[in-house]
């Protein structure tokens, strides 16, 4: 298994808007209303995010097997990373007003919803695994890296959500030592979610 850091130039971006989509793809069908829609404006926000990063503290890490296949990927974050109001005006000012105007609209229900982060914790904000490849333990195996390496850098916690439809997701995380510490729902206009906020006390 490789972990390499996303670059539009050497990974499929098409594959990881797709998998991008799928992890939280009720809110994408809710708000876009079109899959093809949602997926361009992911595409655009990856390419974007990309060309501008160069915050030391958000990684977006492509995983890939031994033949260089995308098998899944992992966004990660050290502390609070994320601003909304930043975040939108920046999506406003380099993308067409309705993919920034929708796109901001989930980052808005998102911040509603996701764990609180403190500066000494590290944060799984999205986790997917290629659909082929499900099942074979491969998210456990992420995760359990991921812990390892928040240990070995000396932080306190590693937090991560589920959504309360993914029930699947919540068993998952709490064979792998996470523990609900909060629970965090909200509704605007006819939008709803909720999470489970979860931690892994190291």
């Amino acid at each position: 298994m490789i972990f390499e850091k996303f670059n539009p130039e050497i990974h499929d971006y098409h594959k990881l808007a797709s998998l991008t989509y799928d992890v939280d793809f009720r809110t994408y069908e809710k708000v876009f209303k079109n899959k093809d829609i949602a997926l361009f404006a992911i595409e655009e926000e990856m390419i974007l995010t990309f060309k501008k990063d160069n915050n030391e503290n958000y990684s977006f890490y492509v995983i890939l097997d031994d033949h260089r296949q995308i098998i899944g990927m992992v966004k990660i974050s050290k502390g609070e990373t994320h601003h909304l109001i930043q975040d939108s005006l920046f999506l406003f000012k380099n993308l067409r007003f309705s993919e920034a105007s929708k796109l901001s609209y989930i980052s808005l229900l998102d911040s509603l919803v996701l764990s609180k982060v403190n500066n000494n914790d590290l944060y799984i904000g999205e986790i997917a695994i290629n659909p082929k490849n499900r099942g074979q333990g491969l998210g456990k195996l992420v995760i359990n890296k991921i812990i390892k390496y928040a240990k070995n850098k000396g932080y306190k916690r590693v937090v991560l959500d589920a959504d309360f439809r993914n029930l699947g997701a919540l068993k998952l995380y709490e064979s792998l030592g996470f523990s609900v510490f909060n629970q965090k729902s909200s509704k605007i206009l006819d939008s709803q979610r909720g999470m489970y906020n979860l931690e892994y006390i190291l």
